[in-house]
């Protein structure tokens, strides 16, 4: 069977994980056309004509057997595509979620549209299951991380002008380069796959900058690593951030009750990552803007559901943002004092419980950055570094009194 599955595109990317989940289940026995639609890159057609689009949609509806419709994000292109259907005497199925909208009286009242309602993922994906025959077995953890890095890195790849702005410009790496979600993760999270190891902390940094810049041999030694080497990701005395990373991973405790010892030591319980995904081209640091971080949200966030950490540890104020937004949601109200200054922030703040997934939390940490500017900047420039480490440890002590 031939299906043309409809979802929001320019109307909204909310529910773009739900479309890739049912139509990879629609996939198992049935050909499904329009199979981009569930591609989580936001722009996946933009670069096609709206002419060149409309032709082709069209020409699908017309040969399509059936069109599957999820309408909870409004979409005008849904909208037409489904009188498409009908005046073409295509079976036409819609779904939706009745508690977050209100279908048009133009569709639900029309008894040529069978319409199903559903309140959650599981009761959709049950609904499909029953209607087309398809088995939607859970693909298990290491799975699910696989195709997570491999999608991300095709969006880079497939979609570069989306990555970059007058300043910077992001790109994926080879995949000879990083098979991992990031290269943060050859420090702690290396080989999850393998594992898929409970996670009691997940540190989210920024960006990773440029890897052939100012690191002597490392993309060497990450191949070597690839290759089946045991050699080290940490080398003392190359960046302040790695450096004052492991003295303040030494505040908490792993699973014997001993300080964390990042520099010689890999965890299982331990998983580093940037939220932006993409490796910067020029020599510049710093001015990463928000807009080019909330690219990889989607990703972010399907990388939470996969690992279920209990804790993320947020390093600096806009990465703080970026994970508070992809969890809770860009229009949901900031936290209590977050337009303020972002030192008070850090000493006042309770941490957040977020929901993810099904009726699964995890809490955030929003944490000063451990770089030179980040530690100067914890003590509001009055200080000498080592004061600002220290200060930087009373907030990490917080995290290890909340959870143990």
């Amino acid at each position: 069977m031939k299906i043309y599955f409809a979802g929001s595109i320019r109307g909204g990317r909310k529910d773009a994980e739900l479309y890739r989940k049912v139509i990879a289940a629609l996939k198992e026995k049935h050909q499904v056309l329009t199979e981009h639609v569930g591609d989580l890159s936001l722009s996946v057609v933009e670069d096609k004509g709206d002419k060149a689009i409309y032709e082709q949609d069209t020409a699908w509806l017309r040969e399509c057997d059936v069109v599957v419709a999820e309408c909870t994000q409004v979409s005008l292109g849904v909208g037409y595509e489904l009188a498409y259907a009908e005046a073409h005497n295509k079976e036409v199925h819609i779904f939706y979620r009745p508690n977050e909208t209100q279908l048009s009286a133009m569709l639900s009242g029309n008894e040529y549209f069978k319409i199903h309602r559903y309140n959650s993922e599981d009761e959709l994906l049950e609904l499909v299951k029953k209607l087309w025959g398809v088995n939607f077995m859970q693909t298990d953890k290491a799975e699910q991380y696989r195709e997570l890095v491999e999608e991300s890195q095709k969006s880079y790849r497939d979609n570069p002008d989306d990555h970059k702005n007058n300043k910077i410009e992001l790109a994926a790496l080879d995949t000879d380069n990083c098979k991992e979600i990031n290269l943060y993760t050859y420090w702690q999270g290396l080989g999850y796959a393998k594992k898929t190891p409970h996670i009691k902390y997940l540190l989210v940094g920024q960006d990773w900058g440029n890897p052939f810049f100012g690191r002597d041999n490392f993309i060497d030694r990450v191949i070597a690593i690839n290759n089946g080497s045991d050699k080290p990701y940490y080398k003392k005395a190359v960046f302040d951030t790695d450096d004052n990373l492991v003295e303040l991973f030494k505040v908490l405790k792993d699973s014997q009750g001993e300080p964390y010892n990042i520099a010689t030591k890999r965890y299982d319980d331990l998983f580093f990552t940037n939220f932006c995904l993409g490796y910067r081209k020029g020599k510049e640091s710093g001015g990463m803007p928000k807009g080019l971080m909330k690219k990889d949200a989607a990703f972010f966030k399907e990388l939470v559901a996969i690992l279920e950490p209990d804790n993320i540890l947020c390093l600096g104020k806009r990465t703080f943002e970026c994970v508070y937004e992809a969890l809770c949601g860009y229009k949901t109200q900031k936290p209590e004092g977050f337009g303020g200054a972002y030192n008070d922030f850090i000493e006042k703040y309770k941490p957040i419980d977020a929901e993810y997934g099904e009726n699964k939390t995890t809490r955030i940490f929003p944490l000063a950055h451990p770089g030179y500017m980040g530690i100067m900047n914890r003590i509001n420039r009055k200080g000498t570094v080592r004061e600002g480490l220290e200060k930087q440890k009373d907030d990490w002590e917080k995290i290890a009194k909340q959870r143990g």
